[in-house]
């Protein structure tokens, strides 16, 4: 845990590394969470916070975590005081204990930075706490992207190590292999997100966004 947090806590020294706008995948999850009634968003690797914070202006309660001290710093210090429904925990979201349920978990840009005995751990945790009924709201990499597909040191099948860090690259059969049981798959398609690269030059990542409802109603 202490090499993730030590990672991450230096590339946030940076500063905003992504920007303030929230990704578009926020607004391709809104639809689903209007529709589906939900109320209560669980974002894990939240990072300083762009995402929970859009979630929260359009009057979600939402909890962001994440394993990084600088990047809460920065999330807590960007939030309004009046904003009560937003609140920020830091932990290891491969460690979240089951405990608090929500209406839906959004994981942005986060399940493809592990190995496979990890995302593991990410998505039994998510399932942990998110109520019956409730979504499941996530990106990933698509093999699509042959720009960054491929580069670096292969660890995995389809996964890289590059850059100090670890991306997995998902097709369409490998992303509803990854849902795990008891889930209901909504949406999965690609989108395009602009971003800045760790050397600073911005670049197009192609990225699944999938939406699926857990089985079962309270």
């Amino acid at each position: 845990m202490n090499t993730v947090k030590n990672y991450w806590d230096k590339r946030y020294e940076a500063g905003k590394l992504w920007g303030d706008q929230p990704c578009p995948s926020v607004a391709l999850a809104l639809p689903f969470l209007v529709v589906n009634g939900a109320g209560s968003i669980l974002v894990p690797g939240c990072g300083y916070g762009r995402n929970s914070r859009a979630f929260a202006e359009r009057g979600f309660h939402v909890l962001g975590t994440d394993v990084s001290s600088e990047a809460l710093r920065q999330a807590t210090a960007d939030k309004p005081e009046v904003m009560e429904q937003l609140r920020y925990e830091r932990m290891d979201i491969r460690g979240m204990a089951a405990g608090e349920s929500f209406d839906a978990v959004f994981l942005s840009n986060v399940l493809h930075l592990f190995l496979e005995k990890d995302r593991k751990k990410v998505l039994t945790a998510c399932d942990k706490h998110l109520h019956k009924g409730g979504l499941l709201l996530f990106t990933c990499l698509s093999t699509a992207d042959k720009k960054n597909y491929g580069t670096g040191v292969e660890v995995e099948p389809h996964t890289f190590h590059h850059n100090g860090k670890t991306l997995r690259f998902y097709d369409k059969r490998a992303v509803m292999d990854e849902l795990p049981d008891g889930y209901t798959l909504l949406e999965c398609r690609e989108h395009i997100q602009t971003k800045m690269d760790p050397s600073g030059q911005r670049e197009d990542l192609v990225l699944w966004f999938v939406a699926a409802r857990k089985k079962g109603a309270e």
